[in-house]
Parts: C-alpha cells; structure tokens; sequence
C-alpha cells in the first residue's frame, strides 16, 4: 500500500492540484479534494477532521484565487477554506506530514511568516506555472524522510509497535543473544531466531487469528524464561538430532487499532467500509514500519528477529536450514 496523500484547493487552482497529483502519483497514493472525498449527507468540518486522520500526508495549493483588504491595502491571497484547511492538517497531522504549496506573491496570515513554503511561479502570459516540479519534488523528497522515522499520530499504531518491542520482542532477542535454552518435551533446545508474523488485515479476532495461525503450522507453546518473567512463545521444531527452534509471534496486540478506528469513526453499523479498510491498512503499515525500525536499531533485534507475512508458508528443512518462506 502506498502512503496515502490528500491535495487541498480553490476550485480555480484544480489544475495545479491534478498537476501535482500527476508528479506524486507513481510513488504515493493521492487524492484530490474532488475524488468522492466530501460526500452526501456529511458535514464539511467532520469530513475534513476524518479524512487529516485518514491520510499519511496533506498538501494544500495556496494560490492567488482572492483578494484581501487590510490597512487600505489589497493583496492577492488564497481561498479562506484552503488556509483553514491547511490549519486542520497540520494540527492533526503535525508538521512533517502537511505541506502547503504557495503561488509565488500570495499574501499569507502573519502567523505563516518564517515558515519556509515552497512557491511556484505563473508565467502570466503563458499561464505556464514555473519551478513547480521542483517544488513538488521538494516536498516528495521531505514525505519520504518522513516515511523513515515513527511519528506519534492520531491513531495509536506507533504506540503500539513501541509497545510490543519494548515488552515483547526487546526481551526474548536479549534471551536469544543470551543463548538461554527452551524445555521440549524434555529436552533441552536454544531458540535461534523470531519470526514476527503480520496479519494482511484486521478483520478477525487477533487472539483467535493467532491460535488458528499456530494451530495450521503445528507450532508448539512452550514457556521461555527472560529477565522479568517467562513469555509464551510458539515453536516449530527441527529434527531430533537438532538442538535449537525457532519461534513465531503474531502481535495481538493489533486488536487496540481496530477498537481506535472504530471510536475514531464513531462506527454505529456492522461491517466496514471502504474508508475504514484503507484506515486500518495504514495503521498497518505504520506498525510494520516502525516495528522495522526499532529492530534496525537495536543490536540483539536486527541479529535475530524477522518480520513475515501471515500468508508465507512456512517450510522447516529437517537439515537445520532457516525456515523457507515467501514474499518476505
């Protein structure tokens, strides 16, 4: 799924947001505010409140569509909704994900001064807008950062996937690194790597989803004791002349975003809808995301820690080979 971004404008400024929308477009998913975003029978400010929730990025067009009077003084300015729409998605979503691109001569509100916008310029007798691809690829390039560091936002994947590191994953690599043996069966095995397995949705129960994943892959629960208490880990075994396992976990953890979209959308209806499925795909990758990243950094993580997919097969070579699967 790509990051998701929302472009914000003055009707008469569409053709510099599908411009815009056409130069993001191959590396993110982008919606005009024309694309079915304001529907029928929904409030205007909710919708807006929704959807700075639902994208990863906003960008708002700010460009000469009105006029403004002050001190005796007119000045070209942008659509009052496009600035108010700009407050609404920076406030949500925080600095690094809302961007406002500005026509170069604009008026903005005194509070944007110091504020480093790009601007494009309009060639007035052309009507050819200069420099704008350079500044959409300033912004793209800036997005991208973004996409690299765990942002703490509205809906509480981050918190989560610091969470499940912290008190899960963290723990059990130290015991890995530790060599710290696991009782099966009565014998005595090292635990060699942890697969971190993600569901492809949150359409089920997470707690059921995982006993239904370990039951279908024939992985045994065993008790693993690490410097606070002893964890639950699931196992598959190798042969019986081997003297290690590894184990898989998948993160129930994730049943607390379903909860926070559902009051989030105040849902009141059984079922899902598209924009709650696009939610939950985000938060997601989000949580997938940021769990990379704290294993990245981590030393005793990034050694023996995996991150797969619900629907890789796992495949045990009775040799001792790591476990084969698909579409890491």
């Amino acid at each position: 799924m790509k990051p998701r971004v929302f472009i914000g404008s003055a009707i008469e400024s569409l053709d510099v947001a599908r411009t815009v929308k056409g130069e993001l477009a191959p590396e993110f998913d982008v919606s005009i505010w024309t694309d079915e975003i304001f529907r029928s029978n929904k409030n205007t400010l909710e919708t807006l409140l929704t959807e700075a929730g639902s994208f990863d990025f906003g960008v708002m067009i700010l460009s000469k569509d009105d006029y403004t009077k002050s001190r005796d003084k007119i000045f070209d300015s942008p659509r009052d909704n496009t600035l108010f729409e700009f407050g609404i998605f920076i406030g949500r979503m925080g600095e690094g994900h809302a961007f406002a691109l500005s026509e170069k001569g604009v008026q903005l509100p005194s509070d944007l001064f110091g504020v480093t916008i790009e601007e494009y310029d309009k060639d007035a007798a052309s009507g050819a807008y200069n420099n704008l691809s350079v500044c959409v690829s300033k912004i793209s390039r800036l997005m991208k950062e973004s996409l690299e560091l765990g942002w703490l936002g509205m809906l509480p994947s981050t918190a989560l996937a610091i969470g499940y590191f912290d008190n899960f994953i963290k723990p059990v690599a130290e015991s890995i690194a530790s060599k710290i043996s696991v009782e099966i069966d009565g014998a005595s095995r090292l635990l060699r790597k942890l697969y971190v397995v993600m569901p492809e949705d949150l359409d089920a129960d997470m707690k059921e989803r995982a006993s239904v994943y370990y039951q279908s892959n024939s992985l045994k629960q065993i008790q693993m004791s690490t410097n606070h208490r002893s964890r639950p880990l699931f196992v598959t075994t190798k042969a019986n002349s081997e003297d290690y396992v590894d184990a898989f976990d998948l993160p129930t953890t994730l049943s607390g975003v379903d909860k926070a979209i559902d009051m989030f959308l105040r849902r009141g209806y059984v079922g899902k809808t598209e924009r709650q499925k696009l939610l939950e795909d985000r938060e997601l990758n989000n949580f997938r995301r940021v769990l990379g990243l704290l294993i990245k950094e981590n030393a005793y993580a990034r050694k023996c820690v995996v991150v797969i997919s619900e629907k890789d097969e796992i495949s045990v070579e009775r040799r001792g080979a790591d476990p084969v699967t698909r579409s890491m």
